[in-house]
């Protein structure tokens, strides 16, 4: 985990997955199911922070790179 986080490089996880999603997350129900199978790694990445009542789901400026590393590793596995 990284000690050098700029807060104000996040976005709310809705405007993460519009913006930058992509192909890989084509909906949020697409991210939603990705964040629940990998909550735990996504955490411990620093580039994402998980909301809690009012407060949304915060992506960072490398999410893309964990979470491509995520599914390389879970290629690798298979």
């Amino acid at each position: 985990m990284t000690t050098e986080i700029d807060i104000t490089e996040f976005l709310p996880a809705t405007v993460w997955v519009t913006e930058r999603g992509g192909r890989v997350f084509q909906s949020m129900g697409q991210f939603d199911w990705f964040r629940r199978r990998y909550r735990r790694e996504l955490v411990a990445s620093g580039q994402f922070i998980s909301g809690s009542g009012r407060r949304a789901d915060l992506c960072g400026p490398r999410l893309g790179v964990v979470i491509a590393d995520l599914m390389r590793n879970e290629q690798v596995a298979a």
